[in-house]
């Protein structure tokens, strides 16, 4: 059993879908505030919608910014695959579609 404990007056439940009074059942049991979308964790913008390029911009630049000191010649393939599999998260289906229609 872990010693870790949850602190309520740093965390918010958001809740999707539940009827008034079951939401003031579930406030009450867990003791949190409700929190509302969009809202950032890690830095990084949890939204309702996928997530696309404009969301993901501020983690690909301080990534990108963090490399750019280390010698170019060792990482530009990893820069590149990086780059790569953040784009692809962040536009998932919209980037293979776009992809489909430009090899046409």
């Amino acid at each position: 059993m872990s010693c870790l404990h949850v602190n309520p007056s740093k965390s918010t439940i958001i809740l999707s879908k539940v009827v008034q009074r079951d939401r003031q059942g579930i406030l009450e049991l867990m003791g949190f505030q409700e929190g509302f979308l969009p809202i950032k964790y890690l830095g990084m913008p949890l939204i309702a919608s996928q997530l696309t390029v404009a969301d993901c911009q501020p983690l690909i630049d301080r990534i990108t910014s963090r490399l750019a000191g280390w010698n170019h010649l060792t990482l530009s393939l990893a820069t590149q695959l990086l780059k790569s599999v953040l784009l692809f998260t962040c536009t998932g289906r919209q980037y293979l579609s776009y992809q489909r229609l430009s090899s046409r």
